[in-house]
């Protein structure tokens, strides 16, 4: 399948994501290999484990019957793709750390504060050169 879309409950929370490809990994009936293409440069460990964890997570909701044997990033700007296989729990590659898996712990989190200061007010702050890093930079605008 190509482009996607899903809708995931994640901790009271609804989380969306678009999915670029998934394809039937060979030689079986119900594991699955989920590619995102970049064009620009690579994310960061960070962005890079809530992005595919989310994609795999979303996947796993709509397509329970399925295993998300492979989690791939198709880096345009690179010659190799940048590929975790499950082992276990986990999505390891070789040469780079593993996937972490509390990322989407922290995702439920950032939604929590979030609605807090949605329902009980929330200040910008007059310097902007702080909202770069910032977890609000999407709410706050």
């Amino acid at each position: 399948m190509v482009e996607q879309k899903f809708t995931v409950p994640l901790g009271g929370h609804l989380f969306k994501g678009f999915i670029d490809r998934v394809d039937l990994i060979p030689g079986t009936d119900n594991e699955v290999a989920i590619i995102d293409y970049k064009t620009g440069g690579e994310p960061g460990p960070g962005e890079r484990s809530r992005q595919l964890l989310l994609y795999a997570h979303g996947f796993k909701h709509l397509y329970p019957e399925y295993t998300v044997r492979r989690l791939s990033l198709e880096l345009l700007s690179k010659p190799k793709p940048r590929v975790y296989e499950l082992d276990g729990a986990k999505y390891v590659s070789s040469g780079v750390a593993p996937l972490d898996a509390n990322v989407l712990a922290e995702m439920v989190d950032t939604a929590e504060s979030i609605l807090h200061d949605y329902r009980h007010g929330f200040e910008r702050v007059a310097d902007e050169g702080q909202c770069r890093d910032c977890g609000y930079r999407l709410y706050c605008g």
